[in-house]
């Protein structure tokens, strides 16, 4: 024991027994001394306590969930996708802008399939089981890889339905089917179902083009964050600005479904809510439940040479198809 841990020892033992006034006037000390010697006390003692914690959490080593997508170069930025409830006009013009821009990557900011099977809004809406719609959104995947070198896309709410239905799945694998049935159910997928259920989600889609993130988050060119949050506002971007005010970064929201145009306090920060892909007709719960929600907007974004683009459906805002065709006419004189 160092000395100075020797000496605090020996006065505040004998301050517990004798009292502070007698322990103060035997070795001459200030009240404030003796106190400071207490906390000195404790300290050790509670980083020893810590240490004897740390081992037992070194056995397991959680994970640090701080390592979400991090994107350079050029993007078409899609969003709210709800395979197989796709926008299928829309996308054709979101696929025109990639042609246009030479877009060669796709980010997907979450909910690109709906899983309408497994929604809590079960009032019988049901097209398509679990696996159909799985099976869906990986055909459609192998459709954008012929026009992307890369797709990544992140963690949305209707993400989360699958990763849940899944977990329910593997608890009900391991715990009451025979092992013939569980191979079977691996063949079926093509995915390990030993895995956790969020693996089993990321290798069903991932391929050597398309990469899934369990972040509900991305950020393109070190200026840009892309969000599928949590919490929206009916009221876009308000969200998005409180994010631009929390990150200090420009901000692509997500999940709402609306779409709005604005800034964070300063003026600095872009704060975008950007829309989506699905086709609101096609949505059971959009169609048949009577809420005061405001209506979905069509939309899409692109950064292009590191700045932000968007589209959104309105016949009455002319857009970037409007302005090349204005190009053609004017470079033909018309």
């Amino acid at each position: 024991m160092a000395p100075s841990l020797q000496k605090a020892v020996l006065y505040t033992e004998y301050a517990d027994e004798h009292g502070d006034e007698a322990a103060c006037a035997h070795f001459k000390i200030k009240h404030e001394s003796l106190s400071r010697y207490r906390r000195q006390i404790a300290e050790k003692k509670s980083n020893a306590e810590c240490r004897e914690y740390q081992a037992i959490f070194d056995k397991c080593a959680p994970k640090q969930w701080t390592d979400h997508p991090k994107l350079y170069g050029d993007w078409l930025v899609l969003n709210d996708i709800h395979l197989p409830f796709i926008n299928i006009r829309l996308l054709d013009k979101a696929l025109q802008v990639a042609e246009i821009l030479k877009l060669k990557q796709l980010a997907i900011l979450g909910d690109l399939v709906d899983f309408e099977s497994v929604s809590k809004f079960d009032f019988g809406g049901e097209q398509f089981d679990l696996m159909e719609e799985l099976f869906i959104a990986r055909d459609y995947l192998k459709e954008m890889e012929k026009r992307f070198d890369r797709i990544v896309f992140i963690r949305g709410n209707h993400d989360e339905r699958a990763i849940k239905t899944l977990k329910k799945i593997k608890h009900i694998l391991e715990t009451n089917l025979k092992a013939t049935e569980y191979a079977a159910y691996q063949a079926i997928l093509g995915i390990n179902v030993s895995d956790t259920p969020w693996h089993q989600y990321k290798h069903f889609f991932e391929s050597d083009k398309v990469e899934v993130s369990n972040h509900a988050k991305c950020e393109f060119e070190d200026k840009y964050i892309g969000l599928h949050p949590s919490s929206y506002s009916r009221n876009p971007p308000t969200t998005e600005k409180a994010f631009a005010h929390k990150y200090h970064r420009h901000i692509i929201g997500t999940h709402a479904h609306m779409t709005g145009l604005g800034f964070d306090m300063s003026a600095d920060y872009i704060a975008l809510q950007l829309g989506g892909m699905v086709d609101k007709d096609l949505i059971f719960y959009k169609n048949m439940r009577e809420t005061t929600h405001p209506d979905w907007m069509p939309a899409f974004g692109w950064i292009y040479n590191k700045q932000l683009g968007y589209y959104i459906d309105h016949p009455d805002l002319m857009q970037i198809f409007d302005y090349v065709e204005l190009g053609r006419k004017i470079s033909k004189g018309e």
